[in-house]
């Protein structure tokens, strides 16, 4: 890995190979059928809703639409109240009255019990909106579990003295300000260098993102070593288990909704007292 010549892009199907590893399959986004201006791959995500539950494909449609509804010119302001909203209505607010007599039923977006079910998809050089000339960004890293984006990573390139993962991270913050409706199914963010991997979650200004370690040696010190972490965090199952159970919406001190996702520490210690 000490090959100076590694250029950002190889670096960027690096961290595609070692997602592979832990769960995620790799589609190129030009093979992904989607909508321009659609966040969701709707077709991905009407299976998924089949397949998981006792619904038709027209009722499936009728799911996909409400949550469209929170992923239509969202102001940047109301990025986290969204963000909220959207997961309450993947695990909280997931009633239809598709049963029998109109009954209501609870929908599954995701199989909780063997995450090896879901189509976990890594994808890379994303544009949202798709083939729009004024306006779209290019994102660098995409990560998709049933039709749902819930991670962006942004790369920079581990030998070039003049960029660092806080530059990516910079980057990611301000892709939520104009292109917020990608952002509203967001679990987390990533920003790597090949020195550093560091996290943080929607509203988090880039200086306080954090780094996450796969154990309490918090071991970045390689390049080998900070792929472990990476892998570890992007596990497809980890990252449902932070979606559901650690992520706290709340406000600061001047009353702003903020969201707050756990600190690796608070996750391997959660995690332990759970075992």
């Amino acid at each position: 890995m000490a090959n100076k010549a590694l250029q950002e892009s190889q670096f960027e199907q690096m961290l595609i190979a070692s997602a592979e590893k832990c769960g995620w399959r790799y589609l190129p986004a030009d093979q992904i059928d989607r909508e321009m201006n659609d966040v969701l791959v709707a077709p991905w995500l009407k299976e998924a809703l089949v397949n998981l539950n006792p619904i038709t494909a027209e009722q499936a449609e009728q799911v996909i639409y409400k949550l469209r509804t929170l992923l239509i010119s969202v102001p940047q302001e109301h990025l986290v109240q969204n963000n909220n909203k959207f997961r309450k209505m993947l695990f909280e607010e997931n009633s239809y009255p598709f049963g029998e007599d109109g009954q209501n039923i609870n929908i599954r977006f995701f199989d909780e019990q063997n995450m090896d079910n879901n189509y976990c998809v890594v994808t890379n050089q994303w544009m949202y909106p798709r083939a729009s000339k004024d306006g779209g960004k290019r994102l660098d890293l995409v990560f998709i579990i049933n039709g749902i984006p819930v991670v962006v990573g942004e790369v920079k390139n581990p030998f070039r003295p003049d960029t660092n993962w806080g530059q990516a991270a910079q980057d990611i913050v301000s892709y939520q300000k104009s292109i917020t409706e990608m952002f509203v199914p967001n679990i987390l963010n990533f920003a790597c260098d090949g020195h550093d991997f560091r996290y943080g979650g929607i509203g988090l200004p880039a200086e306080k993102w954090g780094p996450w370690f796969d154990t309490e040696d918090r071991d970045h010190s390689d390049l080998k070593a900070l792929l472990a972490c990476y892998e570890h965090l992007m596990n497809p199952a980890r990252l449902w288990d932070i979606y559901r159970y650690y992520s706290v919406f709340t406000a600061d001190t001047q009353g702003r909704a903020i969201k707050v996702v756990c600190r690796y520490q608070q996750y391997l210690g959660g995690d332990a007292i759970v075992q």
